[in-house]
């Protein structure tokens, strides 16, 4: 009976210190160094060597049994498949790299990525606080992984708040979703709560290392996109809230009471509705004339809306067509749309100017004219930044009950409806300084009242330099086509180019998506990956082997 005890105390020791090894080995993978894995294993070792010594006289009888000197060479193969197994295992963990094959990259920094890390002016350091195996976690070492092989002057370190309390405290990561702290050698610091993306983290780059913030001035008084509405489909919030998140603060100017401040760092013109008074333009003129940027994007869906700013557009070598763009090429038009005026821009269409040449995807405009340069336009650099493929037209019937028909005299073939002018001589921008109008100080008939004295200020000095960015669409920087393809990226690319941040031009990743799993689902998976697959081949090998046992 003392026999029979000694037995099942052993068997029970062995049976505890097995489990206590996959303990120790599941610790390992979830907590890392912590205290309770060395522990585990040094209970397993125990478990495991006193139950050897108490069943040393029966393992001794089974090893000098025929059946088992038989079975010994098929134990011993299954014991070193799983030792080189746990070898390779233990190898990638710590040498562990990722070769990203995709076609996008879509598991390496994005080319905007590169660039920002490329012009780092001081290191940076990124500790992330997220607690271990949660959806924010893995996000973080996703992208801890790529900026280590992609931007190694980046100090990136991942800690578990669990594992780490002390340091979670100091940083102030008390919450589960966890926190980013990015800090500088001389004491400047950036946080970011919850997920963190690519995009987040870059935004947070540029906002630490920033020298400046870019005051945006977005024109509104003539029925212009509203910037900071975020549920309109035609509004703009959502491209202005993505400015917002670097280096960009928006402002509202009413450039017919106060013309355009000097502080202005660009000046955005989105889908006017009516013409402006002359001295508005003389003041935009005057803005660009000396060394300033804007952004200009105008619409036509059944006629010119601003025919007097488009012509005036002309100064700058620009041609603003009163027509429409169609694309009868299936190719290039969005699946489940039929107006062949919706068109996409892909491939060779975005190939001419650094603005493009990044962008990943299609650009998608829903109702674009074209915009071309001037030929003989002195004094100033005038390029084409986006056409349309040769299979498409401007359209100068505008009758949306018209069938669509290309005419002789109408343009075709690669029509440009993009358009960048950077000016070398400002001169040649003719701006009326003698004769701009005093904007009275005293409250109009209209109420407006005026901030500024002059829409031309008193001693304007022209000054090379001066950037101006036309577009045919406003539709593609909207709240409903924004996020469709590289659009949201065109509009920041364009903006980074007028305010000389070449470090946030690129193709930029795509917003995060993540599966979310409830508990249960979450259960079974792993009770079907880690238990009923790998039983189910285990009770098929054991029933196989017992089937072949000899009698």
């Amino acid at each position: 009976m003392s026999a029979l005890r000694t037995r099942s105390f052993a068997v029970t020791l062995g049976a505890l210190g097995v489990l206590f090894a996959l303990a120790a080995w599941a610790s390992h993978g979830t907590l890392g160094d912590h205290p309770a894995v060395p522990a585990l294993g040094f209970a397993s070792l125990l478990g495991l060597g006193v139950a050897v010594v108490l069943l040393r006289t029966e393992l001794a009888r089974l090893v000098r049994s025929p059946s088992f000197i038989r079975e010994l060479s098929g134990v011993l193969l299954v014991v070193l498949t799983a030792l080189i197994g746990l070898g390779v295992f233990s190898w990638t963990r710590s040498h562990d790299w990722t070769v990203d094959l995709t076609e996008r990259r879509s598991f390496s920094l994005s080319s905007q990525g590169q660039a920002v890390c490329e012009g780092l002016s001081d290191a940076v350091s990124i500790e992330g606080f997220f607690p271990g195996g949660t959806a924010n976690a893995k996000s973080f070492e996703d992208l801890a992984r790529a900026i280590h092989e992609d931007c190694p002057s980046l100090k990136v370190s991942l800690l578990d708040p669990v594992v780490h309390p002390r340091k979670a405290r100091a940083a102030g990561a008390v919450t589960d979703q966890g926190l980013a702290v990015m800090s500088t050698s001389d004491g400047r610091e950036e946080r970011l709560e919850g997920l963190i993306d690519e995009a987040r983290l870059l935004q947070g780059l540029m906002r630490l290392q920033a020298e400046t913030r870019h005051r945006v001035c977005w024109v509104t008084g003539h029925g212009e996109a509203s910037p900071f509405d975020e549920v309109d489909a035609g509004a703009m919030g959502s491209v202005v809230r993505a400015l917002q998140a670097w280096n960009y603060d928006v402002v509202s100017l009413q450039t017919v009471t106060t013309g355009v401040p000097t502080d202005c760092d660009l000046v955005v013109i989105a889908r006017p509705q009516q013409d402006g008074l002359p001295f508005e333009r003389e003041a935009l003129a005057a803005f660009i004339g000396q060394g300033g940027r804007a952004l200009v994007m105008v619409d036509l869906v059944d006629h010119d809306p601003v025919p007097e700013f488009t012509k005036d557009l002309g100064r700058y070598g620009v041609d603003v067509g009163t027509d429409l763009i169609v694309d009868l090429n299936p190719e290039n038009q969005m699946l489940g749309v039929n107006d062949p005026a919706f068109v996409v821009l892909t491939g060779e269409n975005l190939s001419l100017h650094r603005i493009t040449s990044s962008l990943n995807g299609a650009v998608v405009f829903g109702v674009a004219r074209s915009v071309s340069p001037r030929e003989g336009a002195a004094g100033l650099n005038v390029q084409t930044v986006l056409k349309t493929s040769p299979q498409a037209w401007a359209e100068t019937d505008l009758d949306p009950s018209s069938e669509v028909n290309q005419d002789p005299e109408e343009l075709a073939g690669e029509v440009p409806t993009m358009v960048a002018v950077t000016v070398v001589d400002p001169h040649v921008l003719e701006v009326k300084t003698e004769d701009a109008p005093v904007i009275s100080n005293e409250p109009d008939p209209l109420g407006l009242e005026s901030d500024v004295g002059r829409a031309v200020p008193e001693g304007w000095a022209p000054k090379a330099g001066g950037r101006l960015l036309v577009i045919g669409d406003s539709d593609f920087a909207s709240n409903g086509l924004s996020r469709f393809g590289s659009n949201r990226d065109l509009f920041l690319n364009g903006v980074a180019w007028l305010v000389d941040e070449e470090r946030q031009m690129g193709a930029r990743t795509p917003r995060l998506e993540l599966l979310e799993l409830t508990a249960f689902s979450g259960s079974t998976l792993v009770l079907v990956s880690l238990l009923l697959l790998p039983g189910c081949a285990t009770l098929g090998a054991l029933i196989a082997w017992l089937r072949r046992r000899p009698r």
